[in-house]
């Protein structure tokens, strides 16, 4: 009967162990989520982006410049959404989940729901496409998105220069003073909400 008892014991503690790690780690991911963290985030993806500029002549690395430039965009994209939805998120962020509207690398439509406009969409479009891929793979999960945003490629561009002519359109049709622009824009739009919403308190 004693060692049933010790089993029971152990039992218990070991429930009481878990739903404590379990309250702690919800606790620990709703602190991560401060919009705070998410500008943190960007400014570091940012400067190391361009520390990238000076080899932006190859192709591959001209990928992961543009990803690494997408991905701040969207922490600080996300940053402001969270800032904006806080009210929507609390149920989400109480099962320790990442809300629904979080979980994409759709520059576009973030941007869209930070309440941020953009004056070009085809940049945003294309540096979606480096995040989902371009920068971190050689091919997409889909052939049809191969060409993706960038349609307009003559057939004698397509084929074995495919690499060189993509990543030709990417460094024309996005400059770095465009990069930098969508970068201070998206920083800045943060900056203001969370500035907004602490005088609002």
């Amino acid at each position: 009967m004693f060692h049933n008892l010790v089993r029971l014991l152990k039992f218990i503690e070991g429930k009481f162990i878990k739903a404590k790690m379990v309250d702690d780690d919800k606790q620990a991911f709703k602190f991560l989520l401060n919009p705070q963290n998410w500008e943190e985030y960007g400014d570091c993806l940012a400067r190391a982006a361009y520390k990238l500029e000076s080899e932006r002549d190859w192709p591959i690395t001209n990928y992961v410049y543009f990803m690494l430039i997408g991905f701040a965009l969207e922490n600080y994209y996300k940053g402001a959404i969270i800032l904006l939805r806080n009210n929507k998120h609390l149920k989400s962020i109480e099962k320790g989940e990442l809300p629904k509207d979080l979980k994409n690398h759709n520059l576009l439509k973030l941007a869209k729901n930070a309440k941020l406009p953009i004056a070009n969409k085809s940049y945003i479009n294309q540096l979606s496409e480096c995040v989902r891929w371009r920068g971190r793979y050689p091919t997409p999960l889909v052939a049809e998105e191969i060409y993706g945003k960038i349609r307009h490629f003559p057939p004698k561009n397509r084929g074995a220069s495919l690499t060189t002519s993509i990543t030709t359109e990417l460094s024309t049709t996005i400059a770095t003073d465009a990069v930098h622009d969508l970068i201070s824009q998206a920083k800045n739009n943060l900056i203001m909400l969370k500035q907004t919403i602490e005088i609002s308190k």
